[in-house]
């Protein structure tokens, strides 16, 4: 037998197939195992990296948020909150705009709906998403943050005369 029969039988018929699979099934353990430690050094790094920046910059804008509010001035703050909520619209809207100009394309262009400026559009719309998620999250991150202390003096506030209100509610009247 040569190389051609061999290849084909392997290829063609069922025992041929099985024996590829658990032969590859072996060489993938094989490399698992191999590559095991840099994979998982990589993947930590993606982890800490990639996935974590997002939380490192809601910290940094928290500090900014804090900086902003110890100076008692509240135009920079202002100013910050009208930055972040127009980037927020604007997002929003270019995403809403790419949706709109996709449906429309696939609608009234049938045969061509699914190209590649659909897939530009689909890909910019989704991104614009995310940057209005992380915008939106940027803003109420810094309004709980400012809004924290007071919630707080709120919420004792009502305590305080919730429990006189039913403290005085519960002694019977005297007479």
């Amino acid at each position: 037998m040569d190389t051609q029969e061999i290849s084909n039988w392997l290829k063609n018929t069922i025992p041929g197939l099985i024996i590829l699979g658990a032969v590859g099934s072996i060489i993938g353990v094989f490399v698992i195992k191999l590559f095991w430690t840099p994979l998982s050094t990589v993947a930590l790094w993606l982890v800490n990296h990639i996935l974590f920046r997002h939380t490192r910059r809601l910290y940094k804008h928290g500090f900014v948020v804090g900086a902003f509010f110890a100076r008692k001035d509240p135009i920079p703050l202002i100013v910050y909150f009208c930055f972040h909520l127009a980037c927020f619209i604007g997002a929003i809207s270019f995403s809403l705009l790419c949706y709109g100009v996709f449906a429309l394309r696939v609608t009234l262009i049938s045969n061509t709906g699914f190209s590649s400026f659909s897939l530009i559009l689909i890909i910019a719309a989704f991104l614009s998403m995310y940057f209005a998620y992380r915008e939106f999250t940027l803003i109420s991150h810094a309004y709980r943050q400012l809004t924290s202390e007071m919630l707080g003096v709120a919420q004792n506030t009502f305590d305080e005369k919730h429990s006189s209100k039913t403290s005085t509610d519960a002694t019977p009247p005297s007479g």
